[in-house]
């Protein structure tokens, strides 16, 4: 198959897992990335096609909300333009495109939650407008979640936050690194009464 993958972040390794795994049983993939501060190196494997779309702002900041129009645009010209059997997005700033695509093209539509974006939005000011714009988001990414074909969810505690009731293709894919050291074996010793753990992540 034909496969285009969508993303908002050129910084997450966890797409470039999904495109290599898929380039290498066989699919022909793309990967449409927006590098938002030019910072993404164009070292990846030859097993399949990154495009970047290039134009400056921050990842984590309300002023990105600004540029999402633009970026919605870039991305329906996109996916007009290359030809796919299954488009697949990823978060809410994607989907809204793939959608529109989906109907015109008719083709199959994947859609991967990391994050549901309403719990992005960071707290201050005027938290009366910013709860307000919150409930507007959960209720655009929620509605929005019955047009995919396949569901991904990184976390099972995300289904909590919705109704999966209606959504027949559901799987979990979690979000964790590679395994680098596969055949290390950790010897643990409790002489001292405790073991320190670290989580790495977001």
């Amino acid at each position: 198959m034909k496969v285009i993958l969508v993303r908002g972040r050129a910084i997450d390794p966890n797409i470039n897992k999904f495109a290599e795994i898929l380039a290498r049983n066989g699919h022909e993939v793309k990967l449409l990335v927006w590098d938002r501060q030019h910072n993404l190196k164009d070292n990846f494997t030859n097993e399949y096609t990154v495009c970047k779309f290039n134009l400056i702002t921050s990842y984590d900041k309300p002023i990105a909300l600004l540029y999402i129009p633009i970026w919605w645009i870039y991305q329906i010209l996109f996916l007009l333009k290359n030809k796919a059997d299954v488009i697949h997005a990823c978060d809410l700033d994607t989907l809204i495109p793939a959608i529109f695509i989906k109907i015109v093209k008719r083709v199959k539509l994947y859609y991967i939650i990391y994050d549901f974006y309403a719990n992005n939005l960071p707290n201050g000011k005027f938290n009366l407008i910013r709860n307000l714009i919150r409930r507007i988001v959960a209720f655009v990414e929620k509605t929005s979640i019955h047009f995919v074909d396949f569901l991904f969810l990184t976390d099972e505690s995300l289904s909590n936050e919705m109704d999966i009731s209606r959504i027949h293709n559901l799987t979990f894919v979690f979000n964790s690194p590679n395994d680098y050291f596969p055949n290390k074996e950790i010897k643990v010793s409790l002489d001292k009464g405790k073991i320190n753990i670290v989580y790495i992540g977001g």
